[in-house]
């Protein structure tokens, strides 16, 4: 089953990555948790797939749209691996540590993805 993706609904998650800036208010309270706010900063990379998918919504789209997810599974898997040993090597790491490490390496997969996205959309 194909998520129908609409140039609209992807610029409207795109736009979901303003929600990133509540992060700061962690800065303001001290609590942890407001730092998983950044993590939204990752639909940013929803802009590029939409102006893609105005650009090209034919058979390429949907072909290099899965050649990107799966270049990106292995990224996935060996990622979360690396963060989650390389933090659990760390005695009693603190909870802002998690939390940063696995808000940045959110964004990171949501931006490597778009890239990758566009990469084949380019090379055609």
């Amino acid at each position: 089953m194909e998520y129908d993706a609409s140039p609209r609904r992807l610029k409207v998650l795109g736009c979901m990555g303003f929600l990133g800036l509540m992060g700061c208010a962690y800065f303001f309270t001290g609590w942890p948790g407001n730092l998983a706010w950044f993590a939204y900063f990752g639909y940013f990379s929803y802009f590029i797939i939409a102006r893609m998918a105005v650009e090209m919504p034919d058979e390429r789209y949907h072909e290099n749209l899965k050649r990107a997810r799966s270049a990106m599974f292995p990224v996935v898997l060996w990622g979360l691996f690396v963060v989650i040993f390389v933090l659990g090597a760390i005695p009693m790491a603190p909870l802002v540590v998690w939390v940063i490490t696995l808000a940045a390496f959110f964004v990171l997969c949501n931006l490597i993805f778009a890239l990758l996205f566009r990469h084949y959309e380019l090379k055609g």
